[in-house]
């Protein structure tokens, strides 16, 4: 997914490209405003809210990858498609480790309390939470803490902030991946209107179809792989119990 350049809560996010989080939280915002929506959307268009949790790579552009990006974009992929891969994404960087800023603000204040004289950029003080130092200082500048600012001198108001966003970080999405990182394609021939046994059309007979021809996609793991496989068997044997019957005529 591609991000904003424009927007102050993304451009600096650029910094941090090749940057990848073991955990974080992911919720997708799409709204589709395609009339008439696709087959899982709405008459009219419709949105989707889709949360998943796993490792993410921030990239290039900047950017987000990894499996819970990719997962997520192709559970939404008719939506992404309908809004022109407009949306918003919110992430928790902190994983399932804090649920609100609320849970956050304790342990920035007891930071506070403790390393009075230490830089916040230093390191992130949170436990079993490990944000590299580098989105650590990018994540600081947005919520507009230098990160050259002594843990004694930063407000509680501040550290507030930076708890909220550190659980709930909304940025805007504009596109896809630079390098279009698709993986399969979504949409296809009805599964209703096929032969699952040949793979044979219902509507038009000798007709077979396999692969990404089918109204088919699964996650990224071998799943698309595997169905090209296995239907393109289905159909090749099919089709040759089909050319045997006709040959021996």
């Amino acid at each position: 997914l591609r991000l904003a350049k424009d927007d102050a809560e993304t451009s600096l996010l650029e910094q941090c490209a090749g940057i990848s989080m073991q955990s974080v939280r992911m919720r997708l915002d799409v709204v589709s405003h395609r009339e008439g929506g696709g087959r899982r959307g709405k008459s009219g268009g419709g949105s989707v809210k889709l949360v998943d949790e796993g490792p993410m790579l921030i990239t290039q552009g900047p950017g987000l990858s990894g499996p819970v990006t990719l997962r997520l974009s192709a559970f939404a992929a008719r939506h992404l498609h309908e809004s022109a891969y407009e949306c918003a994404v919110t992430i928790n960087w902190t994983g399932g480790a804090f649920k609100s800023g609320d849970q956050v603000l304790p342990q920035l204040m007891v930071a506070k309390d403790e390393l009075t004289m230490k830089a916040l950029g230093t390191f992130c003080p949170l436990q079993n939470v490990p944000i590299p130092r580098r989105l650590w200082r990018v994540l600081l500048e947005v919520s507009d803490i230098p990160p050259t600012m002594r843990w004694a001198d930063v407000s509680k108001a501040k550290l507030r902030g930076l708890a909220e966003r550190l659980v709930a970080h909304r940025m805007r999405v504009v596109g896809k991946g630079a390098f279009k990182e698709e993986f399969t394609t979504s949409g296809g021939i009805r599964c209703r209107d096929i032969n699952w046994k040949t793979m044979e059309s219902k509507i038009l007979p000798n007709l077979y179809f396999a692969g990404e021809f089918v109204d088919v996609d699964g996650i990224t793991g071998g799943y698309n792989l595997q169905s090209a496989w296995t239907t393109g068997w289905i159909a090749g044997e099919a089709i040759g119990r089909t050319a045997l019957m006709h040959s021996s005529d």
